[in-house]
């Protein structure tokens, strides 16, 4: 490692200008936006899409993520898009939310039918008696 990497910041932001290296500063917290690990995924798979269409060349993430970010926003549709999105998520968030509470209440009302004498949770085995 040389002088000059070694005064580099791991996670931070630079960009070469007049053949210097120059820090970018970053401003509030949008670069920091978390997103899904799907969105994770899709943008890597298109960052290396555009390495073979660019001869190798390797994109920075953040510049694939906000030419897709500017062009979307730009979109007569885009607030539809979003829209769809987050009822898709919210969607599968309150399905998989009503799948554990209705196991859950089947537990508990079978825990609590076996506490009663003489009950039994359903499906219980009626050979026995």
């Amino acid at each position: 490692m040389n002088e000059k990497t070694a005064m580099l910041q791991e996670g931070d932001l630079y960009v070469v200008k007049q053949g210097q290296l120059m820090y970018v500063e970053r401003e509030g917290d949008l670069p920091k936006v978390p997103v899904s690990e799907e969105a994770k995924a899709a943008l890597l798979q298109l960052r290396r899409r555009c390495r073979r269409v660019l001869g190798g060349f390797r994109l920075d993430v953040a510049l694939v993520a906000s030419a897709l970010i500017q062009y979307a926003a730009s979109l007569p549709q885009a607030e539809t898009i979003v829209r769809d999105y987050d009822d898709a998520i919210r969607g599968a968030l309150r399905q998989r939310t009503r799948r554990h509470w209705t196991a859950r209440a089947a537990s508990d009302d079978a825990h609590n039918l076996s506490r009663v004498k003489g009950l039994r949770p359903p499906g219980a085995d009626d050979a026995s008696e």
